[in-house]
């Protein structure tokens, strides 16, 4: 939680699609650590009247804009 309020992590309300990835990809920069646990946590529940099975095309377009953010940040990390 430290981590989040420091640097003020919010999930961008403004995407529909990606927000998660974003929020992830943020965080774990701003941890400079991670532990990786082999072990699945969580099962993720596919529904089939999920925005991601109906996303519209504007939708999609800033899930690719989030990716290619998230590819810079990792980009920055490179030493």
């Amino acid at each position: 939680m430290k981590i989040i309020q420091d640097n003020q992590l919010r999930f961008d309300e403004t995407l529909d699609l990606a927000e998660d990835l974003l929020f992830t990809a943020q965080y774990t920069l701003a941890a400079h650590k991670i532990l990786y646990y082999p072990d699945a946590l969580y099962t993720k529940v596919s529904r089939s009247n999920s925005i991601i099975h109906s996303a519209t095309w504007e939708m999609r377009s800033k899930e690719q804009a989030v990716r290619q953010r998230i590819d810079k940040m990792g980009r920055s990390m490179q030493p």
